[in-house]
């Protein structure tokens, strides 16, 4: 992980792909590259959106994490903008 705020974009877009393995792993990297504020905001967002139980849970996870749990000004940004497509996920 890069740690890069620059990646949240594509990572984000990754987030409405009709993989649950790539959107799970984009909750992932999500939760490590945003702002927590952001984080929860896309979270709180996509709140009953997930039809696959793996990648709610991951939601679940990351949010649990000391990671999510903690302010970080340094990548704060309110709103992460990431497509919200309506992905066929059967």
């Amino acid at each position: 992980n890069s740690a890069s705020p620059r990646l949240i974009p594509a990572v984000a877009a990754n987030l409405a792909d009709p993989s649950p393995l790539v959107r799970a792993m984009a909750i992932w990297a999500l939760a490590r590259l945003a702002s927590a504020d952001a984080f929860r905001a896309e979270a709180a967002a996509r709140a009953g959106d997930e039809t696959d139980p793996a990648v709610a849970q991951e939601w679940q996870a990351a949010l649990s994490e000391s990671g999510a749990d903690e302010a970080d000004s340094e990548n704060s940004n309110p709103s992460i903008g990431c497509p919200r497509e309506s992905a066929d996920r059967g």
